[in-house]
């Protein structure tokens, strides 16, 4: 529902509109997986796959929720995201 109101207050339209969700684009769950198996991946590693994909991207959209306390806040590899997109001069909302 929070992507519809986004494109209709913002004069998209939602069957045009291209969603990028990190988790899904960025496997996060792969470094438990080497965790486990006692192998270790760098930041770096992460950093330059999220930039190559940002770099695809020129605008933000962060979903807070729960609003009183988004969960996306207090995560450190969102709030990198939301820093790569400052960096990088994208829209950002």
């Amino acid at each position: 529902w929070a992507l519809e109101r986004w494109c209709r207050l913002n004069g998209k339209d939602p069957k045009k509109v291209f969603v990028w969700q990190c988790a899904l684009c960025n496997n996060q769950f792969r470094v438990e997986e080497s965790k486990a198996k006692g192998e270790w991946e760098s930041f770096d590693t992460f950093k330059d796959m999220f930039e190559k994909r940002m770099d695809h991207t020129s605008h933000i959209l962060s979903l807070m929720a729960p609003w009183d306390c988004p969960v996306n806040t207090t995560r450190i590899w969102c709030v990198f995201e939301k820093h790569m997109a400052v960096v990088k001069n994208h829209k950002f909302d």
